[in-house]
């Protein structure tokens, strides 16, 4: 049996799909994925994952990122603690600026693991805020479109 990928390859070849065509093979694929998803999980969200690599370029969609960020957890604490436009003011108050390529999901999920991972030591939100800024986009060695993607790619795969 051929591969989807065989296919669609072949048939934009031969059958000079339209992009309309592409849109519709995509939205089956995605209806393959929850198939696959009710299957095995971790292999569901591989391919998801593999797949925004590539669609995204390495950054957090901003629906993903609140997945995610919607699934964090910490002594006495679930969830999202801060939302983009809390992120967006306080950076801007704080004067810590974004590069132009991050992403608001990039934001979201940065902010808020880090508070997951820090919030219990006691430290100002402030602080905690601050650290997390210098450590996922202020970074001068770390060499890649987004800390954040890349950082949390690495923990589930």
């Amino acid at each position: 049996m051929s591969s989807m990928t065989d296919i669609i390859h072949n048939a934009r070849k031969e059958y000079n799909l339209t992009e309309e065509d592409m849109w519709k093979s995509i939205k089956i694929l995605d209806r393959l994925l929850s198939v696959v998803e009710g299957l095995d999980k971790k292999e569901a969200e591989r391919a998801k994952i593999s797949f925004i690599d590539i669609t995204n370029k390495g950054h957090f969609p901003l629906d993903f990122a609140a997945e995610i960020v919607a699934k964090l957890h910490s002594k006495g604490a679930k969830g999202e603690h801060w939302t983009i436009e809390q992120i967006d003011t306080t950076a801007k108050q704080l004067g810590l600026p974004f590069a132009a390529n991050i992403t608001s999901g990039d934001k979201l999920y940065a902010f808020n693991a880090f508070w997951h991972d820090m919030h219990a030591n006691g430290d100002s939100e402030e602080k905690i805020f601050t650290d997390a800024f210098l450590f996922y986009f202020d970074d001068e060695d770390f060499e890649g479109n987004s800390k954040p993607w890349k950082y949390y790619k690495g923990m589930v795969w």
